[in-house]
């Protein structure tokens, strides 16, 4: 039997090593439910506050329980197109946040909230763009929540999978998702 002292050592141990990890991480699962397990076992040991997932495929008929990682509060945004799309972001028990509902619209993907790190302000976005969704109006959509938060003083950050080939710059989507990061001093 471990003695007292030296669970509290591996439990220093364990809180650095969280400290240590990155504090924000995004990933497009393609299909949340069958990777629950791997992603549950994943986040035990590396343990960021905001874990932000795309193509979820999850939809109303899915419950948060079933999607649950020990550790963190869940927020999800269902697919609007059957068979893809989806967002979802895990937030660590620790973390206080407020979720942003009045930045989401029910015609983009997109799950939005707000923190604080390190006395800065942080607005936060999960954003799925399907690939056959209006390019224009999604950027536009971005634009509008980059511009009012900004001016608001605060920093913003979008995660996500936007569909954007950008490895064909003669794409609509691609020049146009460049004018958007441009515009608003936004790096990839």
């Amino acid at each position: 039997m471990e003695s007292m002292e030296s669970q509290s050592a591996l439990q220093n141990k364990h809180e650095q090593a969280r400290v240590k990890s990155d504090w924000l991480i995004s990933l497009n699962c393609q299909s949340l439910l069958p990777n629950i397990e791997e992603m549950r076992l994943i986040f035990t040991y590396n343990h960021p506050s905001i874990i932000a997932v795309t193509e979820t495929w999850l939809n109303n008929t899915i419950s948060d329980d079933k999607i649950h990682i020990q550790g963190y509060r869940v927020i999800q945004k269902d697919q609007l197109v059957h068979g893809s799309g989806g967002c979802t972001l895990y937030v660590t028990d620790g973390f206080n946040f407020k979720h942003r509902l009045e930045l989401e619209d029910h015609d983009f993907e997109a799950i939005w909230i707000e923190g604080k790190i390190n006395k800065t302000k942080y607005v936060i976005g999960c954003v799925y763009r399907a690939p056959d969704a209006p390019v224009d109006d999604f950027f536009n959509y971005l634009n509008d929540v980059v511009w009012i938060e900004t001016w608001s003083g605060k920093e913003v950050i979008i995660t996500g999978y936007l569909n954007c080939n950008c490895l064909n710059n003669t794409l609509q989507q691609m020049g146009r998702m460049e004018e958007f990061l441009m515009a608003n001093v936004l790096t990839q």
